[in-house]
């Protein structure tokens, strides 16, 4: 949420990515998951340092993940994903890339679709276009609660709903 925490993140992450990249020579890349540090996300303001930029981020392989948990499962995300989408960045939408999680276990709130509807109406959904056009694309991100396995059938239809063919 904050690159100052702890005190000083910021700069040794700063030390960390180069030296990940100078020692990988290039094979490993840094996916930070993030939602308002790498822009305005929500309403919430980005927090992102001043030396990670575009020129940061290309020259160190780093890139980064927009999530919002379950969050993403609100019903005006499927037909207005600006929220969601960050705007005041520093860094190109080709570095960012985004979550959807899948918690089927525990009950929508107010406000959210649950996981059947939410799977149902995302692959038509704006924000999958809109991410689509202009960003780096969805990752997956699996969560459950309460539950000692995940249900299967869930990943399937999440798999399917963000994957073409």
């Amino acid at each position: 949420g904050s690159w100052a925490t702890p005190a000083g993140f910021a700069d040794q992450f700063e030390i960390f990515a180069v030296n990940l990249n100078k020692y990988s020579q290039g094979s490993i890349a840094v996916l930070i998951g993030a939602s308002s540090p790498v822009g305005t996300v929500n309403g919430s303001p980005s927090s992102i340092p001043e030396s990670v930029d575009q020129d940061f981020v290309t020259a160190n392989n780093v890139f980064f993940n927009v999530y919002t948990y379950f969050e993403l499962e609100v019903a005006s995300v499927l037909d207005d994903p600006s929220p969601w989408l960050p705007t005041d960045t520093k860094v190109d939408p080709d570095r960012i890339a985004f979550a959807v999680t899948c918690n089927a276990t525990s009950m929508a709130d107010a406000g959210q679709v649950p996981f059947t509807e939410f799977i149902a109406n995302f692959p038509g959904s704006q924000i999958l276009k809109s991410v689509e056009e202009a960003y780096l694309g969805f990752f997956v991100w699996i969560w459950w609660q309460n539950k000692p396995l995940y249900p299967v059938e869930n990943l399937d239809a999440l798999f399917k709903a963000v994957s073409r063919g």
